[in-house]
């Protein structure tokens, strides 16, 4: 059975939502996240500065989301 392309990101929304009010931490992350962002924007970085720090949240993002998923295993 082949899985359609927007299956696939319905999924993953669902796993971000569920890590987002479920996880207490992801809500600390993401709120952490928008503030960072913000400050970036008020002083503006260059484009490759902010791209880096959007990687660098996205990437604590997807650990905190993998901690989440490991946690729910060995539960």
């Amino acid at each position: 059975m082949r899985r359609r392309f927007s299956d696939s990101v319905n999924h993953a929304v669902d796993g971000i939502v569920y890590a987002f009010r479920t996880e207490p931490h992801m809500k600390v992350h993401f709120a952490l996240s928008v503030l960072a962002l913000v400050f970036c924007l008020m002083v503006e970085l260059d484009p490759v500065e902010l791209l880096a720090i959007f990687t660098t949240i996205s990437m604590v993002m997807v650990a905190e989301m993998f901690n989440t998923a490991i946690e729910k295993i060995v539960k």
